[in-house]
This record gives structure tokens, sequence and C-alpha cells, in this order.
């Protein structure tokens, strides 16, 4: 387990492994280089302070959308990236349809337009959500497995 708060991978690094920075409590903050195009399931799960993730216009993997699981606080920013955008801190697909992650802490999670699907098992991140806002249309899968 990593103890730094803020780490920089190296520049020729292409892929993040599943579960490599797992329970790393006191992680607030990683620079992800250009070089890196996939991040494992799990890759930041429960890096339950981490706040601030740039992703690179070079990702367009992110295995399972569980790679950010159980963090609280994070807030996701990312440019000109063909696959993936953020808004107001949350990680959505390319064109904002599918809502990947989001920062838990606040129990509360606003739809926003136009958004068809929301893995709720895989963006409750295991802490419950207390409200649902939803702006527009949206469509919410029957959740089969329990947490």
């Amino acid at each position: 387990m990593y103890k730094s708060k803020k780490i920089r991978l190296p520049k020729s690094l292409i892929e993040i492994k599943s579960k490599l920075f797992l329970d790393c409590k006191k992680l607030i903050e990683v620079k992800i280089p250009d070089s890196v195009i996939s991040i494992g399931e799990f890759a930041f799960g429960r890096c339950e302070r981490l706040q601030n993730v740039q992703l690179p216009n070079s990702l367009h993997i992110i295995q399972q959308q569980r790679a950010f699981e159980g963090c609280k606080e994070i807030k996701f920013s990312i440019k000109n990236n063909p696959h993936f955008s953020a808004s107001h801190g949350m990680l959505f697909n390319a064109n904002k349809s599918i809502l990947i992650a989001y920062p838990s802490a606040s129990g509360e999670v606003v739809i926003p337009t136009a958004l068809f699907f929301v893995d709720l098992l895989n963006c409750a991140s295991h802490y419950i959500i207390m409200k649902i806002v939803v702006t527009t249309t949206a469509i919410f899968p029957i959740m089969q497995e329990t947490l």
C-alpha cells in the first residue's frame, strides 16, 4: 500500500493495473500521464480521500467502470478525450449518456440532462445514496446484486 498523499506516475506507463492503489486511504491527488490508455478495475478503489484526478486524453478503457469505487471526495477533470467526459466532478462516457463515477460523500446525485443509463451499483460505491434528482429522462437498471 502506498503511503504518499500525491503520486506522479511515470510517463512511460500504459496501464494502471487492477487494485494498484486499492485502500490507499491517504492518497489525495494522482497525476496520470498521457501515455495511459487503460485503468483496471478497483485501481483506485476505496481511496476515500482522493480528490483531484485529471484523466489523460489517451485514456480509452476503464475496466468494469469500477476503477474509482468508494472514492468519497473525488472530482474528475478531462480535456479533449474522445471516450470520457467530466461534469461537476462526475465521470461520464463521451456523450454523457452513462454516469461512471461520482463523489459519494454528499449522498446526493443530480442526474444531468439526457442521461440514459445509471449503474447505481457501480456509482454508489457501497455508500448510501440519500437522494437522486432526475432532471430529464433517465433509465435505472434493476439491481440483482446486494451491497
